[in-house]
């Protein structure tokens, strides 16, 4: 667990404050969030649902937008080797390009499943080893073309001023078209709860067994 937890905070997660927005919205709204107090960067993201095809091989996986240029949500191997974000074609998790049979240099067809069901085809960049599942992995600009309109994001990443996290948290409450926003350092405290609270259980698990067996 604790490998883990240090390389999602540590590496993978590095925004003190993540922004949902209630629906797509557009680029140029997002990095307005740059003007709030205390924000000293952003940078945006767009997440959905896609179902990838290559052959008869078909999956359901996540795909991600990033900033082209982005540092808050680098693409990092399980050994910290940095990926990154292709101008085009897109980059997968193992898991995905496995399952696909795809290697780079393959094209595989995408449907996006929760933005209206645009089609297209990408070239595979590279393969990422993470832990973070099924995902596939393309440029702002690119999950745009897919979507034959302009730059959108339904989530953006915002680096605070030291200590003023929760004031970002704050403000961004009364920005209209943001569902809500969290701090890193809530998220990684609700994981501590749930590994401890794991740790625990095994722990349980192991004294019963040994008990049984004694």
């Amino acid at each position: 667990f604790g490998v883990f937890e240090e390389l999602l905070f540590g590496h993978l997660r590095l925004e003190d404050v993540e922004g949902v927005c209630t629906g797509p919205a557009p680029a140029s709204d997002g990095r307005a969030l740059a003007a709030i107090p205390d924000v000293e960067r952003v940078e945006l993201g767009r997440m959905g649902e896609a179902r990838v095809r290559s052959g008869h091989r078909v999956e359901d996986a996540v795909i991600v937008g990033h900033e082209p240029a982005g540092t808050l949500r680098p693409l990092l191997d399980l050994d910290l080797r940095a990926h990154p974000v292709p101008e085009r074609g897109a980059v997968l998790t193992d898991a995905l390009a496995t399952k696909l049979g795809v290697s780079p240099g393959d094209t595989f067809d995408l449907e996006l499943l929760t933005d209206g069901h645009a089609t297209g085809s990408l070239s595979v960049v590279g393969v990422l080893s993470e832990p973070l599942g099924m995902q596939v992995h393309v440029s702002l600009p690119t999950y745009a073309r897919l979507l034959r309109q302009a730059e959108t994001a339904n989530v953006a990443f915002v680096d605070a001023a030291d200590g003023r996290d929760e004031a970002v948290v704050r403000a961004l409450a009364d920005v209209p078209g943001v569902l809500g926003a969290t701090r890193r350092s809530h998220v990684r405290g609700q994981f501590d709860a749930q590994t401890g609270e794991t740790r625990a259980m095994f722990r349980l698990i192991a004294t019963a067994f040994g008990a049984v067996m004694a």
